[in-house]
């Protein structure tokens, strides 16, 4: 029998949370928006992608100075969220 332990993927509003995202001082915001579909392979590897909808902070990353509205993905491998959208969005 296998036992279920649960586990934070992504913490709302963290600053480099997505690895090599084009826009500095990106913070996703999962809780906000939270359209995320998760689903496990054959090997047991979780994988999610999520509406990365975010905020763009300033330098000092004090002060939202815009939106970001990247296509995210993670699995439980790499345990690392990356931008898959065009960088348009």
């Amino acid at each position: 029998m296998r036992l279920w332990t649960g586990k934070t993927i992504a913490p709302d509003g963290k600053f480099d949370l997505v690895s090599g995202y084009h826009t500095p001082n990106y913070a996703p915001l999962f809780e906000n928006f939270g359209q995320v579909d998760i689903a496990v392979d054959n090997n047991g590897v979780m994988h999610a992608v999520a509406n990365g909808y975010g905020l763009v902070f300033n330098a000092t990353r004090d002060t939202a100075i815009g939106n970001a509205f990247p296509v995210l993905y993670w699995n439980s491998s790499s345990n690392t969220w990356v931008s898959i959208s065009d960088r348009s969005y």
